[in-house]
């Protein structure tokens, strides 16, 4: 199948790419997934067809085949996440995650439905409660509220099935309120996670880094230095533009 690209429209109403989701069918092996950058939706945030995509993807797959999973994402739509999570838990093949880099927030969702995971060295698994933007009068601010405690009780729960032996859910809410961080040194008290040898990637860019409310220093330092080399890219970019544009006035006058 095809890449997905996952786009949203930003502030100025422009259709912004965001990451891609990659999804291979291997034809004597393991199907794999990719998911990189920010979860979001095609056209805005109340339609993602992330998750269908995925679905359409299973279908193509034979009955039982392994799926290796690739994170490196900071998150995302939390419905999208848990759509993603229930599609792939109901696949009765193998699911094997690798987060190269980065699975936080929503993008733990899809990492919790795999049967083994594996964290590379000086990679990051975050949780927290879900927050969204929102306006409205007082009315309509307490009911998204109201949803964002029920959609943050859902990923207590979906965690709470996959956490290690003798946490509980209590304390996993815990962590999800305080907005936890967790790498090879520190993941075991809440999941079962296989830490490999191999270091992790550089971290998918995105906004998210700077909304979280405890970020890795480091985290946001890696992100500073991706954000400013990909500003360089464009700069540059845009300067070929010009002068491409120069040369054609030049060469046909106007």
């Amino acid at each position: 199948m095809p890449r997905f690209d996952f786009t949203a429209r930003d502030r100025d109403g422009k259709l912004k790419n965001y990451g891609y989701l990659d999804m291979e069918n291997q034809a004597d092996g393991p199907a794999t997934m990719t998911f990189y950058g920010d979860i979001v939706a095609t056209e805005g945030w109340r339609e993602d067809r992330a998750p269908q995509q995925i679905a359409d993807f299973l279908a193509s797959l034979i009955q039982g085949q392994q799926i290796n999973l690739y994170f490196n994402s900071p998150g995302g739509d939390a419905y999208a996440g848990v759509a993603m999570h229930n599609i792939l838990s109901r696949w009765q093949g193998r699911k094997v995650a690798y987060v190269d880099a980065i699975a936080a927030s929503a993008a733990t969702m899809p990492l919790m439905a795999c049967d083994e995971i594996h964290l590379a060295a000086g990679a990051e698994v975050m949780i927290h409660d879900p927050w969204a933007w929102t306006a409205g009068n007082a009315a309509e601010l307490r009911e998204t509220a109201a949803r964002l405690d029920k959609v943050g009780d859902h990923y207590a729960d979906i965690y709470t099935a996959h956490a290690a032996e003798g946490v509980t859910r209590d304390q996993l809410r815990e962590a999800m309120r305080a907005e936890t961080w967790l790498d090879g040194s520190n993941i075991g008290q809440y999941f079962d996670v296989i830490v490999d040898e191999t270091a992790a990637a550089a971290p998918a860019a995105s906004a998210s880094y700077a909304r979280y409310k405890a970020t890795p220093p480091a985290l946001l330092k890696k992100a500073a230095e991706i954000n400013t080399a990909d500003a360089a890219k464009a700069a540059q970019a845009q300067q070929s533009r010009a002068q491409a544009l120069l040369a054609d006035l030049y060469l046909y006058g106007t």
